[in-house]
């Protein structure tokens, strides 16, 4: 499955595989794509960024300051008071700039930072991250090894109930089979 956001010139693409979610994001100042195990996604929560294009800013001032100096000359040179196009070119860029944003959600991930864009995909591409997440560590870290000490391989199950990647019936069963009898620690409920 490949799901691509666009907004403005920024644009990101998710390909989802098997094992591996091929990254892309692509926006004016370049191209970086990469690969990484759903299993090595971050997911202790999320930062966020606004973006704004520097340009609008940029120009608008620029503008503003050459439209000031225009109505300024004049004034002086005539005494009449009369507008210039350029103060509103400046004013309707800076508008532009303060309205026209990016938002993103940023998940951390062994092999960089995965900018997601607040769109109508957002939750899709994160319900999906989060389930594809889930399903490597079960296979990753979901079967007993009886090499380790019983106590370290319940902690790694309890883990595992506590990421919601197993169901507390998992959890008994694995506790029974492992033999160990003492109550489990209490739930941390996020």
């Amino acid at each position: 499955m490949e799901l691509t956001q666009k907004k403005s010139s920024n644009q990101t693409s998710f390909e989802f595989g098997d094992e591996k979610l091929k990254y892309s994001i692509k926006d004016s100042s370049g191209k970086r794509t990469f690969s990484t195990d759903y299993g090595s996604i971050s997911d202790d929560g999320f930062d966020e960024l606004e973006e704004r294009n520097d340009w609008f800013r940029n120009v608008g001032v620029l503008w503003v300051l050459i439209g000031v100096f225009q109505i300024v000359s004049r004034l002086m040179e005539s005494g009449s008071f009369s507008g210039s196009m350029w103060l509103t070119l400046g004013v309707i860029c800076l508008v532009v700039y303060k309205f026209k944003t990016t938002n993103y959600t940023i998940v951390d991930a062994e092999k960089g930072r995965i900018f997601i864009i607040q769109d109508d995909q957002h939750s899709k591409i994160l319900d999906e991250i989060s389930i594809r997440r889930n399903k490597q560590w079960k296979h990753w870290y979901g079967s007993i090894n009886y090499e380790n000490d019983p106590q370290s391989e319940l902690n790694k199950f309890q883990w595992l109930l506590d990421k919601n990647v197993i169901s507390e019936d998992e959890f008994k069963s694995v506790k029974a089979e492992i033999g160990l009898e003492i109550e489990s620690p209490k739930r941390v409920l996020n």
